[in-house]
């Protein structure tokens, strides 16, 4: 089951009895970058934007990793779940 926003899709198992057996996000820096790139062309972003786009681009973010193999638990395959 995946939720698209246009910027980011979230992939998710229901393991039933409210509650989620796993879930994935993945980002599309793309998207991302064209927006906020369009945002300072029309001067149309704010500090607040512009502290966020400074400390993403002061070094290696939390949560980011450069390969599947450096990740802390795998992406894919994700275990059945038998509802």
């Amino acid at each position: 089951m995946s939720f698209d926003r246009g910027e980011m899709e979230s992939f998710w198992q229901y393991s039933g009895h409210r509650t989620w057996t796993w879930q994935r996000d993945i980002f599309d820096a793309g998207i991302a970058a064209s927006t906020v790139g369009q945002m300072f062309k029309d001067h149309t972003d704010t500090p607040e934007l512009n502290a966020r786009v400074e400390a993403a681009t002061s070094g290696p973010l939390p949560g980011h990793y450069p390969g599947t193999a450096q990740m802390s638990s795998p992406l894919w395959p994700v275990p059945a779940v038998d509802l």
